[in-house]
């Protein structure tokens, strides 16, 4: 049995237009060269998954940044 007290787990996450040029892809819409350019990375795209409720208690808003044209 596994027990988590405060887990959480952070990293990359695919945009989700990532699946739209998968089928784009193998529809042949676009090459593969078409798709390495679409899939290249453009912006912070991380996430942050909390297992438990616990690990949310350890959160402290600090502030917010803006990025790129949003």
């Amino acid at each position: 049995m596994v027990i988590l007290y405060h887990a959480s787990v952070e990293g990359p996450m695919a945009d989700d237009q990532i699946y739209n040029h998968i089928d784009d892809l193998y529809d042949g819409i676009i090459t593969r060269e078409e798709f390495w350019k679409l899939a290249e990375f453009n912006y912070p795209t991380n996430q942050i998954c909390f297992l438990t409720e616990k690990s949310i208690t350890y959160l402290k808003f600090k502030g917010a940044k803006k990025y790129g044209k949003i």
